[in-house]
């Protein structure tokens, strides 16, 4: 098997990135690895949804929710991994998902990338997009995908 030294972990808050991250803590701690959490604020779609001509809505509030979401996500993530004796750190990150991830990766040395996936095929994976497709076909780190646990 080989031995991971940094893994990266992107964070939304959903179930299948809190089963992503349990995942990469119980590895993390048998690796004797270290965590680099990510959540990115997809700005340019808040931006995008601000139509000329339809009345204009200031997006600075809907911006600044998502910041201070992704900052507690990526805060109970890091505490998550260091309770288990974990070192982590923590980014925000501002763009598209797939690119920040991507570019994130590249640069930080990671041996691995764990992230969470939902699973959907069809109309709804063509209309939602994939993040975890996205990462994988345009980046040479390699991957864990993890799915929520059914209930």
């Amino acid at each position: 098997m080989p031995t991971f030294r940094s893994l990266l972990v992107p964070v939304d808050g959903s179930e299948p990135s809190d089963a992503a991250t349990d995942v990469a803590v119980t590895l993390a701690a048998d690796q004797k690895a270290s965590i680099r959490f990510v959540n990115v604020v997809e700005t340019d779609k808040v931006l995008a949804s601000v139509m000329p001509g339809q009345g204009y809505a200031d997006p600075a509030p809907a911006i600044d929710a998502m910041r201070t979401a992704g900052a507690d996500m990526l805060k109970t993530a890091v505490s998550k991994a260091q309770a288990a004796g974990v070192k982590a750190e923590s980014k925000l990150l501002e763009g598209d998902c797939v690119s920040c991830i991507v570019a994130d990766a590249q640069p930080a040395n990671v041996d691995l990338i764990v992230i969470g996936s939902h699973g959907r095929g069809g109309l709804t994976r063509l209309v939602l997009g994939s993040v975890a497709e996205g990462v994988l076909r345009n980046c040479s780190v390699p991957m864990l995908i993890v799915k929520a646990p059914k209930t």
